[in-house]
């Protein structure tokens, strides 16, 4: 990332942890990645590092200890609430960062935003985010406590998702993040834990990994999760 995100982004983390927010959510996305290079793949190198989005998951269960004006916290910084016509989600825009906040898509769903008043804003429904929130891990950066997904659900997740793209550049992305990551985490001898979150997820999307593995050459992969 450029120095201006990492700035902008170590602010926002700052902001978050000062007014107790940071704890109760999990960093997902894109953003994951420079942490896991940094913190958990000791400097191995990953592709697709940059992006404006930074995502943050809220799972339903989470309770917020006080009321805080995301909106007015991060507004010094040239964060304005940017509003998406008709489906109402809120985002945070910079001309570096975009701010999302995330929630997991359960029953037979809806297009309405899920509310998050005590932040003043609200958060988007996406399907499969639960595997985000299954296994967490929290790292040390500039002294915050940062949570995360564990890279293999990160991975798992991203192959889950890429199956289900119609954006051929976006399907692409992820398919190449997930393929980069899961190799990592085996390097890193995850093996148990991947072969366990495979056999844990549907026979549908496992079946979708599993043909995303053999059109883009993962044989290495598919082979582990077989044995």
């Amino acid at each position: 990332m450029d120095k201006s995100q990492y700035d902008i982004c170590l602010e926002v983390l700052k902001r978050l942890d000062d007014s107790g927010v940071l704890s109760k959510i999990i960093l997902i996305g894109s953003w994951c990645l420079p942490f896991y290079r940094d913190l958990y793949f000791c400097d191995r190198e990953i592709s697709a590092l940059r992006t404006r989005d930074i995502d943050f998951l809220v799972s339903r269960e989470t309770k917020f200890n006080n009321k805080v004006d995301l909106p007015v916290l991060l507004e010094d910084l040239g964060f304005i609430l940017d509003h998406s016509f008709p489906d109402g989600y809120v985002k945070l825009v910079h001309p570096e960062l975009i701010i999302e906040f995330l929630v997991p898509e359960t029953g037979r769903g809806t297009s309405k935003p899920y509310p998050l008043p005590e932040l003043a804003m609200n958060a988007q429904r996406l399907r499969f985010l639960g595997l985000l929130e299954s296994d967490t891990m929290t790292v040390d950066f500039n002294g915050l406590k940062v949570t995360l997904p564990h890279p293999v659900n990160f991975g798992v997740h991203k192959m889950i998702v890429s199956s289900r793209r119609k954006n051929i550049d976006k399907k692409t992305k992820d398919i190449q993040v997930g393929l980069e990551v899961l190799r990592l985490c085996i390097d890193n001898r995850d093996e148990p834990k991947l072969v366990g979150l495979f056999k844990s997820i549907s026979q549908k999307q496992q079946k979708g990994v599993m043909k995303s593995f053999e059109d883009h050459e993962a044989e290495d992969i598919a082979r582990i999760l077989n044995s």
